[in-house]
C-alpha cells in the first residue's frame, strides 16, 4: 500500500483489487490472470506492478488504468516468485518447471533463460547490485544475470533445501535442509564443497 490505496489478491483467485484506504471503495480489478495469483511486485512512484501466476505467466500492470500492459510467457508450469528491479527493468521469476527467467519488463521479453536445476526451485536470492542470484533445491545455483551464466553448482545436502541466507559482500551463502538435518556454509567466490557442515538439526 502507499498510503491511500492497497493492492490485495485472495488464496486460489486469479485477479487482484486495487482499493482506497480512505473510502473503502474497489477502485479496479486487475484480471486476466486464469491461474492463482501467486506472488506481487508493485511500484507505486511509477503506477506499476508485476503479478505471477499458476498459469505459468506474468503481468505486468498500470494501476491507473488497471489495464494489462504486458504478458510474460516462458514458463511452461506455476510461477511461483518474482523478484524486480524497477530501476532496470528487470524482473526474475521462478517456476516449478526448474528454470528461472530474467525478464525485461519495458519489451515484455526474456533476456536469459537459466537452467541448472533438475527438480524444481524451492526458492531464490538475488543481488541487482551485483547482477547475481542464488536459487535452490538440493543443490544450490550461482547464476551471473548479466551474462546468463551458471557460475557455480554447490552440492552437498542429501536433502532438499528448504532455505539459504546469502551475504553478498562477504561471498557466502547459509543453507539448511530438514531433511539431512543440517546446515551447510558456502563460499560463493569459488565454489566447491561446503565450507562447514552443521549437522544433527531437529535430529
Amino acid at each position: 500500500w502507499d498510503g491511500g490505496r492497497a493492492l490485495s489478491w485472495s488464496l486460489g483467485e486469479p485477479s487482484l483489487r486495487l482499493w482506497s484506504l480512505s473510502s473503502g471503495a474497489t477502485l479496479g480489478e486487475l484480471s486476466g490472470h486464469t491461474g492463482e495469483v501467486r506472488r506481487v511486485d508493485v511500484e507505486w512512484r511509477r503506477q506499476r506492478a508485476v503479478s505471477a501466476s499458476k498459469d505459468g505467466t506474468l503481468r505486468l500492470w498500470d494501476l491507473q488504468s488497471a489495464a494489462c500492459l504486458r504478458t510474460l510467457e516462458s514458463h511452461v508450469r506455476a510461477v511461483w516468485s518474482i523478484d524486480v528491479c524497477w530501476d532496470s527493468d528487470r524482473a526474475l521469476s521462478r517456476s516449478d518447471d526448474g528454470m528461472l527467467c530474467l525478464w525485461n519488463l519495458e519489451l515484455g521479453s526474456v533476456v536469459h533463460q537459466l537452467r541448472g536445476h533438475a527438480r524444481e526451485i524451492c526458492g531464490v536470492e538475488v543481488d541487482w547490485a551485483r547482477h547475481r542470484a542464488l536459487s535452490w533445491e538440493r543443490s544450490l545455483c550461482l547464476w551471473d544475470l548479466e551474462a546468463g551464466r551458471l557460475l557455480h553448482q554447490l552440492q552437498g545436502h542429501a536433502g532438499t533445501v528448504w532455505r539459504a541466507d546469502v551475504n553478498w559482500s562477504g561471498q557466502r551463502a547459509l543453507s539448511w535442509s530438514f531433511e539431512d538435518h543440517s546446515m551447510r556454509l558456502w563460499d560463493l567466490e569459488h565454489g566447491g564443497a561446503a565450507l562447514r557442515t552443521l549437522g544433527s538439526l531437529g535430529a
